[in-house]
């Protein structure tokens, strides 16, 4: 399926050497399943092979990738505020949320316990939803 996003030889080669090539593949056939313009998968699958390639730079392998090298890689496209990102910022957000997504050995680590300024703003809000009648 990557055959049909890829079409220059020499790009398919590089892209099958990725670390991510059995996910490209997947998020390939996905695309091609549900219709969607051939132009944004093919920029979709070059965004999360950009990905592949920042990992393999690394020596990170898929299953090891965790929140913190996704927010690190991210972190160039996605330093302005939210509403102020742009279109290729937030394309290249979702290509890599959604081949990460297609990993399915990811060690994902838990979160972490709230901390004690947490707790007590939990026990706020719920108190005043409760007793006070304040809505979210």
């Amino acid at each position: 399926m990557l055959e049909h996003y890829v079409p220059m030889r020499k790009h398919l080669v590089a892209m099958k050497r990725n670390p991510l090539v059995s996910y490209l593949a997947k998020m390939a056939a996905h695309y091609h399943a549900d219709g969607y313009c051939h132009r944004h998968a093919r920029r979709s699958l070059s965004f999360a092979a950009r990905f592949g390639q920042w990992l393999r730079r690394r020596r990170i392998s898929p299953a090891a990738v965790t929140e913190q090298h996704i927010e690190q890689y991210l972190r160039p496209f996605t330093s302005s505020p939210p509403e102020k990102i742009n279109y290729h910022g937030r394309m290249v957000c979702h290509a890599v949320h959604f081949v990460v997504s297609l990993i399915p050995d990811r060690v994902v680590p838990p979160p972490p316990p709230p901390s004690p300024s947490q707790v007590e703003t939990e026990r706020y809000v719920e108190y005043l939803r409760r007793h006070r009648g304040v809505s979210p």
